[in-house]
Protein backbone atom coordinates (compact mmCIF):
# COMPACT_ATOMS: atom_id res chain seq x y z
CA UNK A 1 0.00 0.00 0.00
CA UNK A 2 1.31 3.43 -0.80
CA UNK A 3 -0.05 5.54 2.46
CA UNK A 4 2.34 8.72 1.05
CA UNK A 5 -0.20 9.21 -1.29
CA UNK A 6 -2.33 10.33 1.52
CA UNK A 7 -1.06 14.02 1.15
CA UNK A 8 -1.56 17.31 -0.33
CA UNK A 9 -5.00 17.10 -2.06
CA UNK A 10 -5.71 13.49 -1.04
CA UNK A 11 -4.73 14.04 2.66
CA UNK A 12 -6.83 12.72 5.65
CA UNK A 13 -8.36 16.27 6.32
CA UNK A 14 -9.53 16.87 2.54
CA UNK A 15 -11.02 13.35 2.39
CA UNK A 16 -12.94 13.83 5.47
CA UNK A 17 -14.31 17.45 4.73
CA UNK A 18 -15.18 16.44 1.17
CA UNK A 19 -16.89 13.61 2.66
CA UNK A 20 -19.05 15.71 5.04
CA UNK A 21 -20.01 17.48 1.82
CA UNK A 22 -20.58 14.49 -0.37
CA UNK A 23 -22.95 13.10 2.74
CA UNK A 24 -24.87 16.35 3.02
CA UNK A 25 -25.76 15.85 -0.71
CA UNK A 26 -26.68 12.67 -0.58
CA UNK A 27 -28.83 13.47 2.56
CA UNK A 28 -30.29 16.66 2.24
CA UNK A 29 -30.87 16.53 -2.04
CA UNK A 30 -31.14 13.03 -2.44
CA UNK A 31 -32.67 11.66 0.58
CA UNK A 32 -35.85 12.57 2.70
CA UNK A 33 -33.73 13.37 5.98
CA UNK A 34 -35.45 16.95 5.67
CA UNK A 35 -38.49 15.77 5.17
CA UNK A 36 -39.33 12.91 7.82
CA UNK A 37 -42.17 15.31 9.72
CA UNK A 38 -44.54 15.07 6.41
CA UNK A 39 -45.21 11.13 7.10
CA UNK A 40 -48.21 10.32 8.87
CA UNK A 41 -48.43 7.32 11.17
CA UNK A 42 -50.16 5.54 8.82
CA UNK A 43 -46.69 4.82 6.57
CA UNK A 44 -48.27 6.74 3.24
CA UNK A 45 -45.49 8.53 2.09
CA UNK A 46 -46.85 10.26 -0.76
CA UNK A 47 -47.27 13.99 1.01
CA UNK A 48 -43.85 13.75 1.81
CA UNK A 49 -42.18 12.65 -1.32
CA UNK A 50 -44.02 15.13 -3.67
CA UNK A 51 -42.47 17.69 -1.46
CA UNK A 52 -39.32 16.00 -1.20
CA UNK A 53 -39.27 15.78 -5.05
CA UNK A 54 -40.17 19.21 -5.73
CA UNK A 55 -37.12 20.42 -3.44
CA UNK A 56 -35.16 18.06 -5.25
CA UNK A 57 -35.81 19.59 -8.81
CA UNK A 58 -35.29 23.29 -7.28
CA UNK A 59 -31.88 21.83 -5.68
CA UNK A 60 -30.88 20.67 -8.90
CA UNK A 61 -32.08 23.91 -11.08
CA UNK A 62 -30.33 26.39 -8.45
CA UNK A 63 -27.14 24.45 -8.36
CA UNK A 64 -26.90 24.65 -12.57
CA UNK A 65 -27.56 28.20 -12.30
CA UNK A 66 -24.47 28.87 -9.99
CA UNK A 67 -22.07 26.44 -12.08
CA UNK A 68 -23.49 28.36 -15.18
CA UNK A 69 -22.18 31.52 -13.66
CA UNK A 70 -18.96 30.29 -12.20
CA UNK A 71 -18.16 28.71 -16.01
CA UNK A 72 -18.74 31.78 -17.95
CA UNK A 73 -17.23 34.18 -14.79
CA UNK A 74 -14.36 31.98 -14.32
CA UNK A 75 -10.91 33.47 -16.08
CA UNK A 76 -8.11 31.61 -17.11
CA UNK A 77 -4.61 31.60 -15.03
CA UNK A 78 -3.19 30.65 -12.02
CA UNK A 79 -5.96 31.37 -9.15
CA UNK A 80 -5.55 30.09 -5.29
CA UNK A 81 -7.12 26.40 -4.85
CA UNK A 82 -8.23 28.07 -1.98
CA UNK A 83 -11.96 30.47 -1.61
CA UNK A 84 -12.30 30.70 2.09
CA UNK A 85 -14.29 33.50 2.42
CA UNK A 86 -16.69 32.25 -0.29
CA UNK A 87 -16.98 28.82 1.23
CA UNK A 88 -17.62 30.05 4.77
CA UNK A 89 -20.37 32.27 3.49
CA UNK A 90 -21.35 29.24 1.41
CA UNK A 91 -21.72 27.02 4.63
CA UNK A 92 -23.96 29.67 6.51
CA UNK A 93 -26.61 29.93 3.41
CA UNK A 94 -26.52 25.70 3.28
CA UNK A 95 -26.94 25.48 6.59
CA UNK A 96 -29.82 28.79 7.19
CA UNK A 97 -31.46 26.52 3.65
CA UNK A 98 -31.11 22.98 5.60
CA UNK A 99 -32.88 24.60 8.71
CA UNK A 100 -35.56 26.23 6.35
CA UNK A 101 -36.14 23.12 4.95
CA UNK A 102 -36.36 21.19 7.99
CA UNK A 103 -38.66 23.17 9.65
CA UNK A 104 -41.11 24.20 6.77
CA UNK A 105 -41.70 21.01 5.69
CA UNK A 106 -42.96 19.58 9.17
CA UNK A 107 -45.25 22.58 8.87
CA UNK A 108 -46.17 21.46 5.54
CA UNK A 109 -45.33 24.98 4.48
CA UNK A 110 -44.27 24.57 0.85
CA UNK A 111 -42.82 28.11 -0.45
CA UNK A 112 -40.47 28.55 2.73
CA UNK A 113 -39.10 24.77 1.94
CA UNK A 114 -38.72 25.75 -1.61
CA UNK A 115 -36.83 28.83 -1.03
CA UNK A 116 -35.17 26.54 1.47
CA UNK A 117 -33.71 24.31 -1.26
CA UNK A 118 -33.05 26.88 -3.61
CA UNK A 119 -30.73 28.21 -0.89
CA UNK A 120 -29.27 24.94 -0.25
CA UNK A 121 -28.37 23.94 -4.08
CA UNK A 122 -27.12 27.20 -4.41
CA UNK A 123 -24.62 26.41 -1.50
CA UNK A 124 -23.94 22.97 -3.07
CA UNK A 125 -22.80 23.98 -5.94
CA UNK A 126 -20.25 26.43 -4.16
CA UNK A 127 -19.16 23.59 -2.35
CA UNK A 128 -18.85 21.43 -5.22
CA UNK A 129 -16.58 24.11 -6.87
CA UNK A 130 -14.07 24.34 -3.70
CA UNK A 131 -13.74 21.23 -2.97
CA UNK A 132 -13.61 20.20 -6.53
CA UNK A 133 -10.71 22.74 -6.71
CA UNK A 134 -8.77 20.78 -4.30
CA UNK A 135 -9.77 17.38 -5.54
CA UNK A 136 -8.73 18.04 -9.09
CA UNK A 137 -5.13 20.42 -8.04
CA UNK A 138 -2.49 17.48 -8.40
CA UNK A 139 -3.63 16.12 -11.15
CA UNK A 140 -5.74 12.42 -12.03
CA UNK A 141 -4.13 9.99 -9.36
CA UNK A 142 -4.49 12.67 -6.32
CA UNK A 143 -8.22 13.41 -7.78
CA UNK A 144 -9.01 10.16 -7.91
CA UNK A 145 -7.62 8.52 -4.09
CA UNK A 146 -9.62 12.18 -2.90
CA UNK A 147 -12.74 11.07 -4.48
CA UNK A 148 -12.88 7.60 -4.16
CA UNK A 149 -11.89 8.05 -0.44
CA UNK A 150 -13.69 10.74 0.00
CA UNK A 151 -16.96 8.53 -0.90
CA UNK A 152 -15.57 5.25 0.64
CA UNK A 153 -15.95 7.50 4.40
CA UNK A 154 -19.31 8.68 3.20
CA UNK A 155 -20.61 5.66 3.23
CA UNK A 156 -19.60 5.58 6.67
CA UNK A 157 -21.36 8.45 7.63
CA UNK A 158 -24.74 7.77 5.71
CA UNK A 159 -24.45 4.19 7.58
CA UNK A 160 -24.21 6.12 11.32
CA UNK A 161 -26.84 8.48 9.92
CA UNK A 162 -29.31 5.83 9.15
CA UNK A 163 -29.13 4.66 12.61
CA UNK A 164 -29.94 7.94 14.31
CA UNK A 165 -33.91 9.34 15.42
CA UNK A 166 -35.49 10.93 12.77
CA UNK A 167 -34.77 14.12 14.73
CA UNK A 168 -31.37 13.86 15.31
CA UNK A 169 -31.36 12.60 11.66
CA UNK A 170 -32.05 16.03 10.30
CA UNK A 171 -30.31 18.06 12.54
CA UNK A 172 -27.26 16.22 11.93
CA UNK A 173 -27.81 16.72 8.45
CA UNK A 174 -28.54 20.29 8.96
CA UNK A 175 -25.07 21.15 10.24
CA UNK A 176 -22.99 18.99 7.63
CA UNK A 177 -22.16 22.09 5.62
CA UNK A 178 -20.72 23.38 8.56
CA UNK A 179 -18.57 20.76 9.55
CA UNK A 180 -17.21 20.38 5.95
CA UNK A 181 -16.51 24.15 5.98
CA UNK A 182 -14.64 23.66 9.34
CA UNK A 183 -12.65 21.00 7.52
CA UNK A 184 -11.97 23.38 4.42
CA UNK A 185 -10.52 26.35 6.36
CA UNK A 186 -8.45 24.02 8.56
CA UNK A 187 -6.78 22.15 5.21
CA UNK A 188 -6.37 25.92 3.96
CA UNK A 189 -4.43 27.00 7.52
CA UNK A 190 -2.21 24.20 6.96
CA UNK A 191 -0.58 24.59 3.55
CA UNK A 192 2.79 25.42 5.33
CA UNK A 193 2.92 21.85 6.39
CA UNK A 194 3.34 18.17 5.15
CA UNK A 195 1.09 16.26 4.61
CA UNK A 196 -1.38 18.68 4.16
CA UNK A 197 0.41 21.54 1.45
CA UNK A 198 -0.90 20.99 -1.93
CA UNK A 199 1.34 21.50 -4.81
CA UNK A 200 -0.05 22.45 -7.76
CA UNK A 201 2.94 21.57 -10.10
CA UNK A 202 2.53 18.04 -9.10
CA UNK A 203 1.04 16.21 -11.83
CA UNK A 204 1.79 18.00 -14.33
CA UNK A 205 1.26 16.57 -17.65
CA UNK A 206 1.85 18.08 -21.50
CA UNK A 207 -0.25 19.74 -23.03
CA UNK A 208 -3.14 18.07 -25.07
CA UNK A 209 -3.81 18.64 -28.40
CA UNK A 210 -7.06 20.94 -28.82
CA UNK A 211 -10.07 19.21 -29.43
CA UNK A 212 -11.92 20.34 -32.94
CA UNK A 213 -14.92 21.99 -30.89
CA UNK A 214 -15.17 23.02 -27.49
CA UNK A 215 -16.99 24.73 -25.10
CA UNK A 216 -15.52 27.75 -22.91
CA UNK A 217 -11.96 25.87 -24.24
CA UNK A 218 -13.55 22.49 -23.28
CA UNK A 219 -13.74 19.61 -25.01
CA UNK A 220 -17.26 19.72 -25.92
CA UNK A 221 -17.50 15.78 -25.98
CA UNK A 222 -16.57 15.71 -22.20
CA UNK A 223 -19.68 17.56 -21.09
CA UNK A 224 -21.82 16.27 -23.76
CA UNK A 225 -21.28 12.42 -22.59
CA UNK A 226 -21.93 13.46 -18.56
CA UNK A 227 -25.05 14.56 -19.69
CA UNK A 228 -26.68 11.96 -21.92
CA UNK A 229 -25.10 10.03 -19.39
CA UNK A 230 -26.78 11.59 -16.44
CA UNK A 231 -29.90 11.74 -17.60
CA UNK A 232 -30.32 7.72 -17.08
CA UNK A 233 -29.35 8.31 -13.72
CA UNK A 234 -32.22 11.40 -13.21
CA UNK A 235 -34.42 9.08 -14.75
CA UNK A 236 -34.12 6.43 -12.24
CA UNK A 237 -34.35 8.88 -9.67
CA UNK A 238 -38.05 9.51 -10.43
CA UNK A 239 -38.85 5.96 -10.95
CA UNK A 240 -37.00 4.34 -8.36
CA UNK A 241 -36.32 7.07 -5.49
CA UNK A 242 -39.43 9.63 -5.88
CA UNK A 243 -42.05 6.36 -6.51
CA UNK A 244 -44.77 6.10 -4.10
CA UNK A 245 -43.48 2.70 -3.19
CA UNK A 246 -42.89 0.92 0.20
CA UNK A 247 -39.67 0.22 -1.13
CA UNK A 248 -38.88 3.98 -2.17
CA UNK A 249 -37.39 5.27 0.49
CA UNK A 250 -34.56 2.71 1.03
CA UNK A 251 -33.58 3.21 -2.77
CA UNK A 252 -31.64 6.41 -2.19
CA UNK A 253 -29.55 4.74 0.93
CA UNK A 254 -29.14 1.71 -1.75
CA UNK A 255 -27.72 4.44 -4.59
CA UNK A 256 -25.39 5.30 -1.52
CA UNK A 257 -24.41 2.01 -0.44
CA UNK A 258 -23.37 1.10 -3.58
CA UNK A 259 -21.41 3.98 -4.41
CA UNK A 260 -19.19 3.51 -1.47
CA UNK A 261 -18.68 0.04 -1.79
CA UNK A 262 -17.30 0.67 -5.73
CA UNK A 263 -15.30 3.89 -4.15
CA UNK A 264 -13.58 1.65 -1.83
CA UNK A 265 -12.42 -0.42 -4.59
CA UNK A 266 -11.12 2.37 -6.16
CA UNK A 267 -9.55 3.60 -3.27
CA UNK A 268 -7.79 0.72 -2.65
CA UNK A 269 -6.69 0.09 -5.99
CA UNK A 270 -5.18 3.81 -6.21
CA UNK A 271 -3.10 2.76 -3.08
CA UNK A 272 -1.73 0.03 -5.14
CA UNK A 273 -0.12 -1.31 -8.28
CA UNK A 274 -3.63 -1.57 -9.70
CA UNK A 275 -3.80 2.69 -10.52
CA UNK A 276 -1.22 1.77 -13.23
CA UNK A 277 -4.68 0.24 -14.93
CA UNK A 278 -7.78 2.19 -13.67
CA UNK A 279 -9.06 2.01 -17.01
CA UNK A 280 -10.07 -1.62 -16.48
CA UNK A 281 -11.81 -0.76 -13.57
CA UNK A 282 -13.59 2.40 -15.48
CA UNK A 283 -14.76 0.20 -18.44
CA UNK A 284 -16.18 -2.17 -16.24
CA UNK A 285 -18.57 0.31 -14.02
CA UNK A 286 -19.19 1.64 -17.34
CA UNK A 287 -20.30 -1.98 -18.67
CA UNK A 288 -22.78 -2.23 -15.32
CA UNK A 289 -24.08 0.77 -16.81
CA UNK A 290 -24.83 -0.27 -20.15
CA UNK A 291 -26.26 -3.53 -18.28
CA UNK A 292 -28.90 -1.21 -16.03
CA UNK A 293 -29.94 0.76 -18.98
CA UNK A 294 -30.45 -2.60 -20.97
CA UNK A 295 -32.23 -3.99 -17.85
CA UNK A 296 -34.33 -0.67 -17.49
CA UNK A 297 -35.62 -0.88 -21.17
CA UNK A 298 -36.55 -4.98 -20.78
CA UNK A 299 -37.86 -3.46 -17.27
CA UNK A 300 -40.44 -1.71 -19.62
CA UNK A 301 -42.46 -4.76 -20.25
CA UNK A 302 -41.82 -6.77 -17.12
CA UNK A 303 -40.72 -6.40 -13.43
CA UNK A 304 -38.95 -9.25 -13.41
CA UNK A 305 -35.39 -7.52 -14.05
CA UNK A 306 -36.01 -4.15 -12.70
CA UNK A 307 -34.10 -5.17 -9.48
CA UNK A 308 -31.15 -5.58 -11.97
CA UNK A 309 -31.20 -2.04 -13.06
CA UNK A 310 -31.63 -0.66 -9.67
CA UNK A 311 -27.96 -2.63 -8.79
CA UNK A 312 -26.57 -2.05 -12.01
CA UNK A 313 -26.91 1.51 -12.69
CA UNK A 314 -25.43 2.94 -8.92
CA UNK A 315 -22.55 0.59 -9.94
CA UNK A 316 -22.23 2.13 -12.99
CA UNK A 317 -22.79 5.61 -12.16
CA UNK A 318 -19.96 5.52 -8.96
CA UNK A 319 -17.66 4.32 -11.71
CA UNK A 320 -18.74 6.72 -14.17
CA UNK A 321 -18.72 9.44 -10.72
CA UNK A 322 -15.30 8.80 -10.40
CA UNK A 323 -14.03 9.22 -13.72
CA UNK A 324 -15.78 12.39 -14.42
CA UNK A 325 -13.46 13.74 -11.91
CA UNK A 326 -10.32 12.27 -13.25
CA UNK A 327 -11.09 14.04 -16.55
CA UNK A 328 -11.48 17.05 -14.96
CA UNK A 329 -7.85 16.70 -13.31
CA UNK A 330 -6.90 15.44 -16.57
CA UNK A 331 -8.35 18.20 -18.58
CA UNK A 332 -6.88 20.72 -15.51
CA UNK A 333 -3.57 19.87 -16.44
CA UNK A 334 -3.30 19.72 -20.30
CA UNK A 335 -6.07 22.60 -21.43
CA UNK A 336 -5.38 26.17 -20.45
CA UNK A 337 -9.06 26.44 -19.28
CA UNK A 338 -8.99 27.94 -15.84
CA UNK A 339 -9.64 24.83 -13.45
CA UNK A 340 -13.09 26.49 -12.00
CA UNK A 341 -14.28 26.35 -15.30
CA UNK A 342 -13.32 23.01 -16.12
CA UNK A 343 -15.31 21.74 -12.67
CA UNK A 344 -18.38 24.22 -13.29
CA UNK A 345 -18.78 23.27 -17.01
CA UNK A 346 -18.26 19.39 -15.49
CA UNK A 347 -20.62 19.54 -13.06
CA UNK A 348 -23.32 21.67 -14.28
CA UNK A 349 -23.77 19.25 -17.33
CA UNK A 350 -24.02 16.10 -14.28
CA UNK A 351 -26.45 18.12 -12.62
CA UNK A 352 -28.52 19.42 -15.60
CA UNK A 353 -28.35 15.81 -16.82
CA UNK A 354 -30.07 14.73 -13.87
CA UNK A 355 -32.40 17.48 -13.80
CA UNK A 356 -33.48 16.62 -17.59
CA UNK A 357 -33.92 12.61 -16.64
CA UNK A 358 -36.12 13.57 -13.39
CA UNK A 359 -38.07 15.94 -15.45
CA UNK A 360 -38.45 13.54 -18.18
CA UNK A 361 -39.75 10.64 -16.00
CA UNK A 362 -41.71 13.41 -14.68
CA UNK A 363 -43.85 14.21 -18.21
CA UNK A 364 -43.45 10.20 -18.92
CA UNK A 365 -45.70 9.81 -15.81
CA UNK A 366 -43.51 7.61 -13.65
CA UNK A 367 -42.90 3.94 -13.60
CA UNK A 368 -45.76 2.88 -13.80
CA UNK A 369 -47.21 4.30 -16.49
CA UNK A 370 -44.06 4.32 -18.61
CA UNK A 371 -44.69 0.63 -20.06
CA UNK A 372 -44.77 -0.01 -23.80
CA UNK A 373 -43.70 4.24 -24.22
CA UNK A 374 -41.64 4.72 -27.60
CA UNK A 375 -39.90 7.78 -26.08
CA UNK A 376 -38.08 5.91 -22.95
CA UNK A 377 -37.13 3.40 -25.04
CA UNK A 378 -35.22 5.61 -27.39
CA UNK A 379 -33.94 7.44 -25.16
CA UNK A 380 -32.53 4.44 -23.38
CA UNK A 381 -30.61 3.45 -26.65
CA UNK A 382 -28.98 7.43 -27.05
CA UNK A 383 -28.30 7.07 -23.61
CA UNK A 384 -25.83 3.77 -24.30
CA UNK A 385 -24.50 5.34 -27.35
CA UNK A 386 -23.23 7.99 -25.01
CA UNK A 387 -21.78 5.37 -22.15
CA UNK A 388 -19.88 3.87 -25.49
CA UNK A 389 -18.51 6.88 -26.74
CA UNK A 390 -17.38 8.07 -22.94
CA UNK A 391 -16.13 4.46 -22.59
CA UNK A 392 -14.15 5.51 -25.90
CA UNK A 393 -12.91 8.57 -24.28
CA UNK A 394 -12.03 7.25 -21.03
CA UNK A 395 -9.48 5.07 -22.67
CA UNK A 396 -7.92 7.34 -25.08
CA UNK A 397 -7.07 9.82 -22.29
CA UNK A 398 -6.03 7.19 -20.17
CA UNK A 399 -3.32 5.68 -22.50
CA UNK A 400 -2.22 8.95 -23.40
CA UNK A 401 -1.49 9.80 -19.59
CA UNK A 402 0.28 6.31 -19.33
CA UNK A 403 2.02 7.01 -22.30
CA UNK A 404 3.23 10.84 -21.41
CA UNK A 405 4.54 9.11 -18.30
CA UNK A 406 6.43 6.85 -19.52
CA UNK A 407 8.12 9.29 -22.10
CA UNK A 408 8.32 11.53 -19.25
CA UNK A 409 10.28 8.19 -16.90
CA UNK A 410 12.54 8.17 -19.80
CA UNK A 411 13.82 11.73 -19.96
CA UNK A 412 14.56 11.78 -16.78
CA UNK A 413 16.48 8.50 -16.51
CA UNK A 414 18.56 9.82 -19.51
CA UNK A 415 18.84 13.18 -18.12
CA UNK A 416 19.52 11.82 -15.05
CA UNK A 417 22.32 9.80 -16.08
CA UNK A 418 24.22 12.67 -17.81
CA UNK A 419 23.57 14.99 -14.60
CA UNK A 420 24.04 12.38 -12.11
CA UNK A 421 27.86 11.91 -13.61
CA UNK A 422 29.26 14.47 -11.97
CA UNK A 423 27.28 13.91 -8.57
CA UNK A 424 28.94 9.94 -8.90
CA UNK A 425 32.74 12.17 -9.35
CA UNK A 426 31.75 13.84 -6.06
CA UNK A 427 30.63 11.00 -4.08
CA UNK A 428 34.03 8.79 -5.03
CA UNK A 429 36.13 12.19 -4.10
CA UNK A 430 35.25 12.58 -0.68
CA UNK A 431 34.45 8.45 -0.16
CA UNK A 432 30.83 8.81 0.62
CA UNK A 433 28.92 5.48 2.00
CA UNK A 434 25.46 4.23 -0.21
CA UNK A 435 23.64 6.12 2.08
CA UNK A 436 24.73 9.12 2.33
CA UNK A 437 24.99 9.12 -1.86
CA UNK A 438 21.05 8.86 -1.55
CA UNK A 439 20.72 11.79 0.69
CA UNK A 440 23.18 13.92 -1.00
CA UNK A 441 21.52 13.44 -4.51
CA UNK A 442 18.43 14.70 -3.07
CA UNK A 443 19.85 17.25 -1.44
CA UNK A 444 21.98 18.53 -4.52
CA UNK A 445 18.68 18.71 -6.12
CA UNK A 446 17.01 21.39 -3.74
CA UNK A 447 14.76 19.02 -1.77
CA UNK A 448 14.32 19.73 2.67
CA UNK A 449 14.83 16.98 4.88
CA UNK A 450 11.80 16.47 5.36
CA UNK A 451 10.74 15.62 2.17
CA UNK A 452 14.28 13.47 1.69
CA UNK A 453 12.99 11.51 5.42
CA UNK A 454 9.41 10.95 3.59
CA UNK A 455 11.13 9.81 0.16
CA UNK A 456 13.52 7.28 1.77
CA UNK A 457 11.29 5.96 5.11
CA UNK A 458 14.34 7.84 7.24
CA UNK A 459 13.62 10.08 9.70
CA UNK A 460 14.65 13.36 9.62
CA UNK A 461 17.11 13.28 12.74
CA UNK A 462 18.46 10.79 10.85
CA UNK A 463 18.55 12.72 7.41
CA UNK A 464 20.34 15.74 9.05
CA UNK A 465 22.78 13.70 10.94
CA UNK A 466 23.63 12.49 7.58
CA UNK A 467 23.86 16.10 6.50
CA UNK A 468 25.95 16.85 9.32
CA UNK A 469 28.63 13.84 7.90
CA UNK A 470 28.56 14.82 5.04
CA UNK A 471 29.67 18.82 5.27
CA UNK A 472 32.25 17.30 7.54
CA UNK A 473 33.94 15.14 4.90
CA UNK A 474 33.91 17.56 2.61
CA UNK A 475 35.24 19.91 4.84
CA UNK A 476 32.36 22.40 4.04
CA UNK A 477 29.65 24.33 6.02
CA UNK A 478 26.62 25.53 4.60
CA UNK A 479 24.43 24.47 1.43
CA UNK A 480 25.90 26.79 -0.67
CA UNK A 481 29.40 25.25 0.15
CA UNK A 482 28.27 22.14 -0.91
CA UNK A 483 26.35 23.87 -4.15
CA UNK A 484 30.18 25.46 -5.31
CA UNK A 485 32.09 22.16 -4.89
CA UNK A 486 29.20 20.09 -6.66
CA UNK A 487 29.63 22.63 -9.67
CA UNK A 488 33.42 21.97 -10.02
CA UNK A 489 32.83 18.58 -10.68
CA UNK A 490 30.95 19.50 -13.77
CA UNK A 491 32.53 19.14 -17.43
Amino acid sequence: MNFKALSGSSSWLAIVGASFFWSWMDRAMFGDSLYFALAPSDGSLGPALELAQTSFIVMLAASVAVFAACAARARSGGSSVWSVKLTATAAALGFAGNVAVFVASSLGATVPTVAGAFASGCAMAVFNVSWGRVCVAQGPAKAMTHISGAWALGLVVNVLTEGLVPFAEGVFVAILPLLSCALYMADARLQSREPYRIDVAEGKLEPARPAKVQLLGIDVRFPLCILAFCIAFGLMCSFEIFSPAEAAPSSVFDIVGLRGIVALLFFVASLTALARHMELLFNACLSFMVFGLLAMTVGLYTNDVQGLARLFIPIGYAGFDILVWTLIAFYGKTTPASLVRIVAVAMGAEQAGILIGQLIGIGLGGAANAANNVVLMVLSYLLLLAVMGLARLCTVLWRRQRADGREAADSAVRDGEAADDHLDRFADAYGLTSRERDIFALFAEGRSAPYIAEMLVLSENTVKTHLRHIYTKCNLHNRQDLLDAIEAFKG
